[in-house]
């Protein structure tokens, strides 16, 4: 038996949603709710599948996107976004030659996807450990942790020969 029901309009935790009485969500072995990515923006048309039930093997959270009209899997939720944030450091890192702590990432941060200071911390120092940018400085008064890409400048990939930089 499949039975559907429409939820409220204003947002609610997980496997609330569903307008009336609470006896719903009881009544089934499987509830799947079907809702925004709360961390894309407005315009977004990704949208999350959430499933919790009693047989055991039910996918947690999946994210989709509609594209040409279908909705496409893009894969776990959390997998996704953490890459989008991830991605994002890069390229805040690599706009600049200078080494950034993470106060002045939060700074050039964009509204989407949002993420909180100690996320970002957690996710700058797996960077660094993983090799996607380097850490420097020892995480204390007068030498903070800052993190710097790892992709070489380009001014630092041009061969200047006033400076030696071609073999003779």
């Amino acid at each position: 038996v499949l039975l559907v029901h429409h939820p409220r309009k204003s947002e609610s935790v997980d496997f609330s949603s569903s307008r009336g009485s609470g006896a719903i969500s009881a009544f089934g072995d499987i509830l799947v709710e079907f809702s925004r990515d709360p961390d894309a923006a407005s315009h977004s048309t990704k949208r999350i599948l959430r499933a919790v039930g009693r047989p055991s093997g039910i996918p947690d959270k999946q994210i989709f996107d509609l594209l040409e009209g279908r909705y496409v899997l893009l894969g776990d939720v959390v997998e996704m976004h953490r890459e989008e944030k991830q991605a994002t450091i890069s390229t805040i890192l690599e706009s600049t030659s200078d080494a950034l702590n993470h106060s002045q990432i939060l700074e050039k941060w964009p509204s989407h996807p949002r993420i909180g200071e100690a996320a970002l911390r957690k996710l700058l120092r797996q960077g660094a450990q993983s090799g996607d940018w380097e850490q420097i400085g020892n995480g204390r008064k007068g030498s903070p942790f800052k993190y710097r890409s790892c992709a070489a400048p380009l001014d630092a990939l041009l061969l200047n020969p006033d400076e030696g930089g071609r073999d003779s």
